[in-house]
């Protein structure tokens, strides 16, 4: 079974390059879960244990939110 664009920590850590505006990304925490996180935690944070990027926001908010990503 694929991981579905989960990203193993033991494989990457995120940079800040991998992160939205607000310089976060979608974490799994062992314990609780998924999450929206500051890349920087993942130093701190031994519990997470896979990451991804933000995806965008639906289309039909983006122009009323603009856009949330860096790319």
């Amino acid at each position: 079974m694929e991981d579905e664009g989960w990203i193993d920590v033991k494989q990457r850590k995120p940079t800040d390059s991998d992160t939205d505006v607000f310089h976060c990304v979608l974490a799994y925490h062992m314990y609780n879960g998924a999450m929206v996180t500051g890349w920087h935690q993942f130093d701190m944070n031994p519990y997470f244990t896979h990451w991804m990027p933000l995806p965008l926001p639906p289309a039909c908010h983006r122009d009323r939110h603009g856009p949330t990503n860096k790319k």
